[in-house]
């Protein structure tokens, strides 16, 4: 992760990779540049016309020259917020291979904070299923031929930070971004947590939404394929992904509701019963959860 401004061409830094080969066995993969310089009006007061001159197109000679089959992640503005449109156009022509988001819960749905757990839910739902995937759709546009790297994600609506609904975000948040990449392959490149904090450090006690991303880190493994699940029942999001012991199926209840197991069928095959953890709560606002093992149905 290089600030903009301090690296340019091949001075400095990758001259010194060079020399030094950076560490034994380590492949460099790319090189993120950092700073959200589309507001940097002091180094590149003719916006992203300097930006692209003076530092990806050097950096990107380099790079390549350094460390074939590498890639530059430019610097751009969010093109959902309409502005500085001068600047994505001008990174849109240029050689970086890839361009950064931020994907924030407050930036794919507004809301009046501080309003019922239903209204978060409802936030939450329109949030997964309408609006990320139109941001994903619009970076595509936005940047054509360029991949994406997801700098950060994260829930960032303050009132329910540490409670289920937290959770239940982190899930449904990989389960679209599982479905988007298979109807996209190739096109995320990286897709990243800010864990800021996930784990209270002074009672050593994980936060909700960190029971949901270690279920998420098990079931992705080198190896694994996607699998068609379907189900009957709204409010109940399923994804399946199969290895070589079998199929691995990850369900996020959004109702208030036990649901039957045998209402989901994977490669078109009725689930007829499952094992595995299952981790939910009495109430939406709840910030402790259960744990139990289950069979036959998904508790509420």
């Amino acid at each position: 992760n290089a600030n903009d401004y301090w690296w340019q061409g091949d001075k400095a830094f990758l001259n010194w990779c060079n020399k030094k080969g950076v560490y034994s066995g380590i492949v460099v993969a790319g090189l993120e540049l950092g700073g959200n310089n589309y507001s940097n009006k002091t180094d590149f007061p003719n916006g992203g016309m300097d930006y692209v001159k003076n530092v990806v197109t050097p950096l990107c000679d380099s790079m390549h020259r350094y460390f074939p089959g590498s890639m530059v992640v430019a610097d751009v503005n969010p093109p959902q917020r309409g502005k500085k449109n001068e600047w994505n156009r001008a990174v849109a022509d240029s050689k970086a291979e890839a361009v950064r988001a931020y994907i924030l819960s407050g930036d794919l749905s507004y809301l009046s904070e501080g309003g019922s757990a239903k209204s978060y839910i409802d936030s939450i739902n329109r949030a997964i299923e309408l609006y990320l995937p139109e941001r994903l759709d619009l970076f595509q546009k936005t940047f054509p031929g360029k991949k994406l790297y997801i700098h950060q994600w994260q829930c960032t609506w303050q009132p329910i930070r540490g409670t289920v609904l937290d959770m239940l975000y982190c899930a449904r948040y990989t389960n679209e971004i599982t479905r988007y990449d298979r109807g996209h392959p190739g096109y995320i490149i990286a897709n990243c947590f800010n864990g800021n904090g996930r784990i209270n450090l002074e009672r050593k006690v994980p936060r909700i939404s960190f029971y949901a991303l270690v279920q998420q880190g098990k079931m992705f493994r080198p190896g694994t394929t996607y699998s068609d699940v379907k189900t009957n029942y709204a409010g109940l999001d399923c994804i399946a992904v199969k290895d070589a012991s079998g199929n691995h199926l990850r369900v996020v209840n959004m109702t208030p509701n036990s649901i039957p197991i045998h209402s989901i069928s994977v490669n078109g095959k009725a689930i007829k019963a499952y094992h595995g953890p299952s981790y939910f709560a009495d109430a939406a606002n709840s910030r402790t959860v259960t744990e139990q093992n289950i069979t036959r149905e998904i508790p509420p």
